[in-house]
């Protein structure tokens, strides 16, 4: 393997020499470790992901890839990993990208090049192979997203032990006509964030598969209405901000929220259940009306978190965080376990008859208890989170202080209306209340 890291110097050294950057400039084009003086004390410029450091958080930075060629511009596109690979490749100095791509090439090349038994043996020893992409990327000084892209390229897909996320860009600009088997995915959570069984490539089990093809499904279906909607605006088919462009904005806005939280990979036990007549139950209390279906977990506040760990982290991110959001006792979205049955009159105050339903119906209780969040309210708690773990600890401090109170208050408004109800019925209007009211759904 020593001929793997035989690799053109040309680029380091041209790296290494590059002048600090002085005068007025922007955070883009601004040198890579510019001193300056705040506070009163020396700090060094550590990219754009870190901004102004000490000296010894700026020395800590260099032993890792934060400063190598295309790594913080691959690290700065958001969802799109493709794209950011495409970008890091882009922010390589012009005199040396052909310099770069031949170097990972050339690890291309010389791993299809080594016996079958040997591969065989690298791919079984994961680490083995993230340290070699790591050797590969600190000699070349280049970003290990994009040395790592061309390696797994090479045939070494699966391992689950370097950062390839995508090959549609990175085949064309820096592993052009090379086969890629599969993807390889990072899990970025921390081991304290992890439900038992949540290992690196679980979003590769079939199962998790299967639940991501749904929602891209769900989500590409809203995007085509919200499409239509843009283009009946367009035509004047409809006025923005009249009552019917307001009816449909809001009903795709909503029905996304709950779409984009749900992730179906227990079908038997969690299926698709809000707004599906099939799971819809009698009311026992008024058998001409049907149960209401409250979100134990509401949908436009889990939503928030779902977006923004797929724009910070990898789908194995997105599979930890819903395991991880189920062991603390909280399902997310539209499934069967979500799902309260509740009253329409203790359930919201437009369907409320009496003064007491009003006051103390369940969306009227949250408000009174501060309880009643929205979208953008969420949205703001996660506005600074850059990684996986940020999300999760913000969704940590959440479920503890929203929605766990908030399903244990729903549960019990709504069991408590039941039981008041049932106290003065005679015996054989009590076992008709108690068979119907035994089939609605409680969630988990």
């Amino acid at each position: 393997m020593n001929e793997l890291f035989n690799v053109n110097q040309r680029l380091h050294n041209f790296l290494t020499k590059q002048k600090e950057a002085g005068g007025n400039t922007t955070d883009e084009n601004r040198s890579i470790g510019t001193q300056a003086t705040l506070n009163n004390k020396d700090v060094y410029w550590s990219g754009q992901n870190y901004g102004w450091q000490s000296q010894d958080s700026y020395n800590k930075l260099k032993e890792g890839p934060e400063f190598r060629a295309g790594h913080i511009n691959a690290t700065r596109i958001g969802t799109d990993v493709n794209q950011a690979i495409g970008m890091g490749v882009d922010a390589l100095p012009e005199q040396v990208k052909s310099t770069a791509l031949d170097v990972v090439r050339q690890g291309v090349q010389l791993y299809q090049g080594l016996p079958q038994g040997i591969r065989t043996g690298i791919n079984n020893v994961g680490q083995g192979l993230s340290n070699a992409n790591e050797l590969v990327s600190k000699t070349t000084n280049i970003s290990p997203i994009i040395t790592g892209e061309a390696l797994t390229a090479a045939g070494t897909a699966g391992t689950g032990t370097l950062a390839k996320k995508g090959a549609n860009v990175a085949s064309r600009q820096i592993i052009k006509n090379l086969p890629v088997d599969d993807v390889a995915h990072a899990l970025t959570v921390s081991p304290k964030f992890r439900a038992p069984g949540v290992t690196e490539g679980i979003a590769q089990l079939p199962t998790n598969v299967k639940a991501r093809e749904i929602l891209n499904k769900s989500l590409a279906r809203l995007d085509k209405r919200r499409t239509r909607l843009n283009e009946q605006v367009a035509s004047g088919e409809i006025i923005e901000g009249d009552k019917e462009y307001l009816r449909f904005d809001k009903k795709i806005r909503e029905e996304r929220y709950g779409e984009m939280s749900s992730f179906y990979n227990n079908l038997d036990h969690d299926p698709p259940t809000y707004g599906r007549s099939k799971y819809k139950n009698t009311d026992p209390i008024n058998e001409a009306k049907m149960l209401e279906q409250h979100h134990l977990a509401g949908k436009a506040q889990t939503q928030p978190f779902i977006e923004k760990i797929m724009e910070v982290g990898d789908t194995d991110d997105l599979v930890a965080l819903h395991e991880y959001s189920r062991m603390l006792g909280v399902f997310m979205g539209n499934g069967k376990l979500n799902m309260l049955d509740a009253p329409g009159p203790i359930h919201r105050a437009a369907v409320a008859r009496t003064v007491e339903e009003k006051a103390g119906n369940i969306h009227s209780a949250f408000n009174k208890a501060g309880l009643e969040k929205d979208n953008a309210f969420v949205k703001n708690l996660l506005k600074d989170a850059t990684t996986s773990d940020e999300v999760m600890e913000v969704f940590t401090q959440y479920a503890k202080e929203q929605f766990i109170p908030q399903q244990n208050i729903a549960k019990k408004i709504v069991d408590k209306y039941l039981k008041e109800y049932e106290i003065n019925l005679n015996p054989s209007q009590k076992a008709r209340f108690i068979d119907l009211a035994s089939k609605a759904n409680k969630g988990a």
